[in-house]
């Protein structure tokens, strides 16, 4: 009886789980006017989201870099904004610092090797880069986008720390400039 309950236990939870990291499939992440305009202007460094987390569609998107110049370690290049119903979900693009491969994992609470891509995250936090609205918590990995000169990094930033970090490491894991 132990063995059945255990077993019983342990499928509730896998299912639970499963439920939990549900992503909507990449036709349906950004529209593909909007993901143009976005390559136009960040060229090689318009890393976007594969996937969302189940329920989030499409809002704006912002280019943070309207002249064309570079931006400054530490800046935004383009911030897309993603919602479900009043949960936001803001993917944002900076210039890496220039000691990217020592301080991309500032501020991190862990990290983990997803897809073969390094991810970190933050702990819940009061801490917003961008200084919008509600807090919560960053997802975020650091890239050399294909023909760029600067080190890049992507950040998935959880308006409330509503998603699970498992379901979010996957979603930056997988962006790509493509």
């Amino acid at each position: 009886m132990r063995l059945i309950l255990r077993s019983f236990v342990v499928m509730a939870a896998a299912l639970a789980v499963a439920a939990g990291s549900h992503a909507t499939d990449s036709s349906t992440a950004v529209p593909s006017r909007a993901a143009a305009s976005i390559r136009k202007a960040a060229g090689p460094s318009a890393f976007l989201p594969a996937s969302l987390p189940s329920g989030y569609r499409y809002v704006s998107w912002k280019n943070e870099n309207p002249n064309g110049t570079a931006n400054a370690p530490g800046a935004p290049l383009f911030v897309v904004k993603f919602a479900n119903g009043s949960s936001q979900l803001l993917w944002t693009v900076y210039v890496a610092t220039n000691e990217a491969e020592n301080r991309c994992n500032a501020l991190s609470a862990g990290h983990a090797a997803v897809g073969g891509e390094v991810v970190y995250w933050s702990a819940l936090t009061t801490y917003d880069r961008l200084g919008t609205g509600p807090k919560g918590r960053h997802v975020w990995r650091c890239v050399n986008p294909p023909g760029g000169s600067s080190r890049i990094e992507l950040d998935a930033f959880d308006q409330g720390g509503n998603q699970a970090i498992p379901l979010l490491s996957r979603i930056v894991a997988q962006a790509s400039s493509k």
